[in-house]
């Protein structure tokens, strides 16, 4: 005999019971929290195992120094003095300066190294301001015996970098290369538009850093086998591996977060250079932008204030050079190079002070 359907108060079929809804409810939650849960195990796994891989794959090429108990990489080549020192730009590291730093070896000592958090060197406590930067390097310099005449090179930030470097330590500098270098006065000379721009590139430095603990970012990273530049492979492997750590991406955020402390700094530690041999390369290119920000406008800009670098020295050089982007050292390494080698022959053409 067929049972009569249940029929609602309304003459309608009868509906799911609302306990009965809430329990399928959690536990569609719950089997959801514990796939999202199994996804970040999973890609935590794998990134502790692609970081083991790393630490074999791709040793330091040079020797790591302790500095306030923390191991600063740094990467001696080549004799004579004197001592170049190059510091790369924002998020990048030693390696940045490959195509340069082995030809100038050359001619005479040279040395690339790793801020804090950056490539080889442990991270350290934030502020990553251009105090704090200057300060290790010098550390890590005086740990391996290194105290002058100095050449420091300086691409992107790090040019901001050398020159409160050639402040606090006047002594020791006896040149300087700027390699398309930032400006104390760039965010307060660009328009609105970029200013935008560098505040969502933080906001996504910030979530590419934890997303990078579980794999995510090492995933997604593909970038090399499209790269159509002069970066040989080994480098530019080298290169992917290590700035997909999440160490490293947190540096990058915690630089770029003190980026504007870093330039007032700067230019609050400014003394006259005098005659320093300086040398200044500008990029010719225009600039790579988005949304409202006109390439044009902010090439005129950037050459306005690269002309302003090039004239705190009465010894100076300033070169635009109009077929190279922001790297230089990838676009046109022979230009860097020769340089660097006019200002250590400067350097080395320079008497004492008490000669003076």
């Amino acid at each position: 005999m067929t049972q009569p359907t249940p029929h609602d108060t309304h003459g309608g079929p009868a509906q799911p019971k609302p306990r009965r809804l809430m329990r399928l409810a959690k536990w569609g939650l719950a089997l959801t929290v514990l796939f999202v849960a199994l996804l970040m195990f999973a890609g935590f796994v794998y990134e502790q195992i692609a970081l083991a891989r790393i630490a074999t794959d791709y040793p330091p090429p040079g020797k790591l120094v302790d500095v306030e108990g923390r191991q600063i990489h740094m990467h001696v080549q080549g004799h004579g003095s004197p001592t170049v020192i190059f510091e790369a730009g924002l998020g990048e590291f030693s390696l940045s300066w490959h195509h340069v730093a082995a030809e100038v070896a050359k001619s005479t000592q040279v040395i690339t190294y790793d801020r804090a958090g950056l490539g080889w060197s442990d991270p350290a406590p934030a502020p990553r301001d251009s105090d704090a930067v200057v300060q290790d390097l010098h550390a890590a310099l005086q740990a391996r015996g290194i105290t002058g005449p100095l050449v420091l090179v300086g691409h992107s930030i790090g040019g901001v970098h050398v020159r409160m470097f050639s402040y606090r330590y006047p002594e020791e500098v006896k040149g300087i290369v700027l390699v398309d270098s930032s400006h104390e006065e760039q965010w307060e000379t660009f328009p609105p538009a970029v200013r935008e721009q560098f505040e969502q590139v933080q906001e996504m430095l910030a979530l590419f850093s934890q997303t990078a603990r579980f794999g995510l970012v090492r995933l997604l990273d593909s970038d090399e086998e499209n790269d159509d530049s002069n970066i040989p492979k080994s480098i530019r492997s080298t290169q992917t591996a290590l700035s997909a750590r999440h160490s490293q991406l947190t540096a990058v955020a915690e630089e770029m977060a003190a980026l504007l402390t870093s330039m007032r700094q700067t230019a609050d530690a400014a003394i006259p250079w005098g005659d320093l041999p300086l040398e200044v390369l500008s990029a010719g290119k225009p600039m790579e932008t988005t949304g409202e920000a006109d390439p044009m406008e902010i090439s005129q800009i950037w050459e306005k204030l690269q002309r302003d670098l090039a004239s705190r020295s009465t010894q100076s050089k300033h070169q635009t050079l109009e077929d190279a982007g922001h790297f230089i050292q990838n676009d046109r390494p022979d230009v860097v190079i020769d340089a660097i080698l006019r200002v250590v022959e400067q350097a080395k053409n320079d008497p004492p002070p008490n000669a003076k």
